[in-house]
C-alpha cells in the first residue's frame, strides 16, 4: 500500500497491485495525485488502473475518517 493525493488534496491509501477492475489512475509518474474516473471511463480506459486500499482491506471500516455522521455509541459492558 502506498499513499496518494486526489485532486482535492486529501490523503488516499492505494493498492500497490494494479487492478483490473480500478477506478484510479497515477496523475503523475511518481504516484503523488490520483484521478478518480467514472464508471464509464474506467470501463474504457486501457492503461493501468488502481484501486483505493479501502475497496481490499478488510479494517477498511476503522480507519475511515467520519464525513459528519456520527457513530452510534458504544454499548456498555456490563461486568
Amino acid at each position: 500500500m502506498f499513499f496518494s493525493r486526489t485532486a482535492a488534496g486529501e490523503a488516499m491509501p492505494i493498492d500497490f497491485a494494479p487492478a483490473a477492475d480500478g477506478n484510479l489512475i497515477l496523475v503523475d509518474p511518481e504516484g503523488r495525485q490520483v484521478a478518480e474516473l467514472g464508471p464509464d471511463d474506467a470501463r474504457a480506459y486501457q492503461g493501468v488502473k488502481y484501486q483505493t486500499h479501502f475497496r481490499s482491506c478488510p479494517h477498511a471500516k476503522g480507519w475511515r475518517r467520519s464525513r459528519g455522521i456520527p457513530e452510534p455509541a458504544p454499548k456498555e459492558v456490563q461486568r
